[in-house]
């Protein structure tokens, strides 16, 4: 549930705070009040794109927040992000008059890509444009797999994980065909490299090695001389057992000559250690011209192949050595390895095949349903003897390459008037009022009390009025009781079925002023509503009929 909407300088809204209830809310006031700039405000805590033209004239900064009541899809999202989510998720959004723009997600810092994800979890939006964007047969086919929920939606993860599988064969495929063009002209390249490689056997440190070593052996008489100096100097400065035997005789005379001595054995075994490893280290400084001679050969070798075959390092020279014994094991299995990825991508497409066969039967179901909901909803606006369809057409395809990730399934929502009227697609001959309907009957078909998602609408209702704009109230007043629902409208007979009414108004300094009109003001704006004149005797008692009318039918 959406609890709370604050606004600060956004349009002609100085400031405003709105707490919604539940169920149904409708929003109303005269052209040019600001009504929009509440479906704005919402939008840019949603993490729509900002705009510095939308800060109120002579301010620096708009500001708006929104507060939901959490959902455990928010929950999720939000643990998902590391954002600490209570009872409440609160979306918050700033935009400066240099353009900066900030967004945060319970006090933390976030992006406006996280306020969509986390926003399209709670909220959806219908504006004015909702009739348009549902000519588009990209959106009645997203239309019907929300209607088809999860059923449709494990098929179309596989479908789209199938579709990834086709191309990646038709990628390893191409990749295939596009080396072996080359291939003969870099066989005698790869077979270079790799019998290079193998008659080298170089070890990744090997070189590092005989750098080390060459070292050594080129500065054997710098090191010998000092290294023999410690070793004398330690020969000759050793303790003597003698000595800690005369010096253990004085224990008695003296207890801490026992202390003394320890240490000096210790000290005499440290001592040992040391020598032995000089010694040792003294042993290996002997000159060895073959050894030197055969290291700068080794390392000149080396050097020479890296040179060669333009490499970096040894580990480069190995990383392609290895890579050219692949690329040669292809070369010289070429029909087998073509085989084979020509099997995986037959495998992959008759996959896909099957998939979309599969998410085509389901979708075929759903909209047999959707179409006889969606046609009863239709008639009950109004429009008695109309007719609603979902075509789902199957389309053939015979190549890898001509694969969907969404499917293969060509889906159009058809409408007739009358049953004296020919199916055709919305997209192409229903009128204004038409798509209203047909766009307020897809709601109230597809909504679902489990989703916990808050419908918001701008305006659905444009293009009827009379008695459909009644049932138009009355329906959305039924969505009211699953889902809270906010309707933007300029309909009394919307407007009378709605549990709380906020009303738009302008001061005289040109200032949006939004209120919670309590049941006595309520019955003045439906006379505004309905004929402009407020303070007409019989205006009021009309809106107090619809107010009667409402309240009995819901």
């Amino acid at each position: 549930m959406l609890s709370h909407l604050k606004i600060k300088s956004l349009g002609v809204i100085e400031e405003a705070n709105i707490e919604f209830q539940s169920g149904f809310n409708v929003i109303t006031g005269e052209t040019g009040t600001g009504k929009t700039m509440l479906l704005t405000a919402l939008g840019l805590a949603l993490g729509s794109r900002s705009d510095v033209e939308l800060i109120r004239q002579n301010d620096d900064r708009l500001a708006v927040a929104v507060t939901f009541d959490s959902t455990s899809a928010a929950v999720q999202i939000s643990d998902e992000m590391d954002i600490q989510a209570d009872d409440e998720i609160i979306l918050g959004r700033s935009i400066t008059k240099d353009g900066k723009s900030k967004a945060v997600i319970n006090g933390s810092p976030a992006t406006a890509t996280q306020l969509q994800t986390i926003g399209s979890s709670l909220l959806t939006i219908h504006a004015q444009n909702s009739s348009t964007s549902i000519r588009r047969l990209s959106s009645q086919r997203d239309r019907l797999d929300e209607f088809g929920k999860e059923e449709i939606f494990q098929i179309k993860q596989q479908l789209a994980e199938s579709y990834q599988d086709v191309k990646s064969s038709l990628d390893q495929l191409a990749e295939f065909s596009s080396k072996s063009k080359n291939w003969q002209t870099r066989l005698g390249e790869l077979e270079e490299l790799v019998n290079k490689a193998k008659s080298l056997a170089i070890a990744p440190s090997e070189l590092l090695e005989i750098e080390e070593e060459l070292k050594k052996l080129n500065s054997v008489d710098q090191l010998a001389t000092p290294i023999n100096q410690v070793v004398r100097t330690f020969e000759d400065g050793l303790i003597g057992t003698q000595t800690l035997r005369s010096l253990a005789s004085l224990e008695d005379a003296d207890s801490e000559v026992l202390e003394l001595v320890s240490i000096l054995e210790n000290f005499k075994v440290q001592q040992e250690e040391v020598l032995d490893r000089f010694k040792n280290y003294a042993n290996t400084l002997a000159f060895d011209p073959n050894r030197l001679e055969f290291l700068q050969e080794r390392k000149a070798e080396i050097k020479r192949t890296l040179r060669r075959f333009d490499c970096e390092d040894v580990v480069h020279f190995l990383k392609m050595a290895e890579e050219a014994r692949f690329e040669l094991e292809q070369v010289m299995n070429h029909d087998e390895v073509l085989q084979k990825v020509q099997q995986d991508l037959d495998r992959n497409f008759r996959r896909y095949n099957e998939l979309a066969e599969q998410l085509h039967q389901r979708r075929s179901s759903a909209a047999q349903r959707l179409s006889t909901l969606v046609t009863e909803e239709i008639r009950k606006l109004s429009m008695p003897k109309a007719n609603f369809q979902v075509s789902v057409q199957l389309v053939d395809i015979n190549s890898p390459s001509e694969v969907r990730v969404e499917g293969l399934d060509e889906i159009d929502f058809l409408f007739a008037a009358t049953p004296a009227t020919q199916l055709i697609a919305i997209s192409k001959g229903a009128s204004g009022g038409e798509l209203s309907r047909i766009l307020l009957s897809l709601e109230l078909v597809i909504a679902s009390p489990d989703s916990e998602l808050v419908y918001i609408f701008d305006e659905v209702d444009s293009g009827v009025g009379g008695a459909t704009a009644i049932e138009v109230g009355r329906r959305l007043a039924q969505l009211g009781k699953t889902n809270q629902v906010i309707v933007v409208t300029h309909l009394a007979q919307v407007a009378a079925f709605a549990n709380a009414h906020f009303y738009i108004k302008k001061d005289e300094l040109s200032r949006a002023q939004v209120d919670q009109l309590p049941p006595e003001e309520r019955v003045i704006e439906l006379a505004r509503m309905l004929g402009g004149m407020a303070s007409s005797t019989s205006a009021r008692a009309h809106a107090k009929e619809l107010m009667e009318l409402a309240q009995s039918a819901s």
